[in-house]
């Protein structure tokens, strides 16, 4: 009764916490956003964006820059050592309840001299609200123009990720806008009903589209003029170090007997639960072990002795747990959104030479199908993960040709490619 009690303290203190924040949002939006957009008025009068010869950069991402390392946060530390770059991510109120003190600090912090994170508070519920939304947009309008204010960047180029965003293409004067494609967001369960509008508003406004994935270059070639697939990269040298030189098992990583297979990466409804818990239940002797943070729309059971829930790991410590790994997975649902992916973890999977078994996504088929072991459900998962273990308990398991695809795909040279189309677009 008592620890009930406790829990409901904590419930009412958290629901207590967000409603207070969710007001000083509300006072931000009545009072905040005309202040901001009078004072960039102001800072742009007396700084001219003549004056500013490289370019600078607001990247306004949908990705926490303190969460999953995905695309956007290589892309823009790899941008930060030859430019100015703000990377701006607002995150819902109530994901910072109980950690205020440790938002406070991140709120807006320089990483390097180069580099600003800006992790500014917007409303909870957007994605079922309207209202919301349109009050969330206008508040990201003020973010960037606050942005732009205090690291004194009077005509930035905007560089987005999120098609839903159309309203920040008019926030302020920019330079030129840059759409990084990484995902089919126009088709996810939360998209609102004019999702392919609200993207189209992006598309216009762009001077360089560019995609993650083939599948997605596809789909956008025929929208834009200058649309060029760009793909992911790794951090080779991190992900590789764990070939030549294996790291102190990470104290959470449970010690068995049996094989164990990972996975990381964000835990949500792209993830194939059922088959995860049906090859679980029928092998007792494999133990799976998931990195990564949850999301509401994860339907997985947490209660398999033999699946192993760690949570969200700093991203330079996932080659500890990755050297453990007798085999990666990427158990992914075949959906139209999962059809366009190309995750960024199967390369990282390769530098560590790990073999790797994974759903049917067609840019992995595409570009690496003889390299890894396709698994449409939980019977052909067991059957090519024992293949697999066969193949490396019998030494025929040659991990190179793994890692040298790897090494081929460094972040910096992405990264690299990337930058020179964007500098081009702005000509």
């Amino acid at each position: 009764m008592h620890r009930g009690g406790t829990e409901n303290e904590l419930s009412i203190g958290a629901a207590l916490m967000t409603c207070i924040l969710s007001l000083r949002l509300l006072l931000r939006f009545v009072f905040g956003c005309p202040i901001y957009a009078v004072r960039f008025r102001l800072f742009r009068a007396r700084h001219k964006p003549e004056e500013v010869a490289e370019p600078q950069f607001i990247l306004a991402s949908i990705l926490q820059w303190y969460e999953v390392w995905q695309r956007p946060q290589h892309f823009a530390s790899h941008l930060s050592s030859k430019y100015k770059v703000c990377y701006v991510s607002p995150v819902p109120v109530h994901h910072i309840v109980g950690e205020a003190g440790l938002w406070l600090g991140r709120r807006m912090k320089h990483i390097t001299d180069n580099l600003c994170v800006f992790v500014p508070l917007v409303l909870p519920g957007e994605n079922k609200i309207g209202l919301i939304r349109a009050i969330n947009r206008l508040l990201w309008v003020s973010y960037l123009r606050e942005a732009a204010i205090k690291l004194r960047m009077p005509n930035p180029v905007l560089w987005l990720n999120f098609p839903f965003n159309e309203r920040l293409v008019q926030a302020m004067p920019f330079r030129s806008v840059v759409y990084d494609v990484m995902d089919e967001f126009v088709e996810f369960s939360m998209a609102p009903k004019d999702a392919a509008e609200r993207e189209a508003k992006v598309l216009q406004a762009a001077s360089f589209v560019s995609t993650g994935t083939y599948a997605l270059y596809e789909r956008k070639k025929d929208l834009h003029k200058n649309v060029e697939f760009i793909p992911c990269g790794v951090d080779f040298e991190l992900f590789n170090a764990v070939v030549m030189r294996r790291p102190h098992r990470p104290r959470d990583l449970p010690k068995v007997r049996g094989p164990v297979f990972g996975y990381f990466g964000s835990l949500n409804e792209r993830i194939d639960a059922e088959l995860l818990e049906d090859v679980a239940r029928r092998r007792p002797g494999w133990t799976f072990v998931m990195l990564g943070p949850f999301q509401r729309s994860y339907s997985g059971r947490r209660d398999l002795r033999n699946v192993h829930y760690l949570g969200l790991k700093p991203y330079r410590s996932l080659p500890a747990y990755l050297a453990y790994f007798d085999v990666c997975i990427m158990p992914y649902k075949i959906t139209e959104a999962t059809r366009k992916i190309s995750p960024v973890k199967l390369l990282e999977y390769f530098a560590a030479g790990k073999p790797v078994i994974t759903a049917r996504i067609p840019d992995v088929l595409r570009f690496y199908e003889s390299l890894v072991w396709v698994a449409d459900d939980a019977n052909e998962f067991i059957t090519k993960a024992e293949t697999v273990l066969r193949m490396k308990s019998g030494g025929q398991f040659n991990p190179e040709p793994y890692i040298e695809v790897a090494r081929k795909r460094s972040w910096a040279e992405m990264a690299e490619q990337m930058i020179e189309r964007v500098l081009e677009s702005l000509k």
